[in-house]
């Protein structure tokens, strides 16, 4: 065969495959950057929806929401801390959209199996592009 035949097919099969790579890689970076725009802009409008209805959220509060923190059982946790722990739970509450009262019945310490580092490395491996 001739060198100069094995070359041309060489050089052309290498271009071919390059450019697949290529659009390959603009492809997935394409797809990565609309399930980021989609999710900012759940979140810009779950922000939106919550900065214009909570002035209507605390009008809408009535007088029967019960917040009973005195009756969590813990002699270990101080008082303030479930007051602020209550507080916490209350707001998110309000910012899905939940009115209705709620109780405290207990406060533990939650325990992971994992150490934090091990699920940042998680949240890192599997988040979207």
């Amino acid at each position: 065969m001739d060198w100069g035949y094995i070359i041309s097919i060489t050089i052309i099969g290498m271009l071919v495959v390059f450019a697949a790579l290529i659009l390959l890689v603009l492809f997935v970076q394409s797809m990565g950057l609309l399930s980021t725009k989609s999710s900012n802009k759940d979140k810009k409008d779950k922000d939106a929806s919550t900065n214009k209805g909570s002035a209507n959220v605390t009008k809408e509060l009535k007088p029967t929401t019960t917040q009973n923190i005195s009756s969590v059982g813990n002699d270990d946790v101080d008082s303030e801390i479930v007051a602020v722990i209550t507080a916490a739970i209350s707001q998110m509450r309000l910012n899905e959209g939940n009115t209705a009262g709620f109780k405290v019945k207990n406060i533990a310490i939650a325990t992971n199996s994992r150490p934090i580092w091990g699920l940042a490395g998680i949240q890192e491996n599997t988040r979207a592009f």
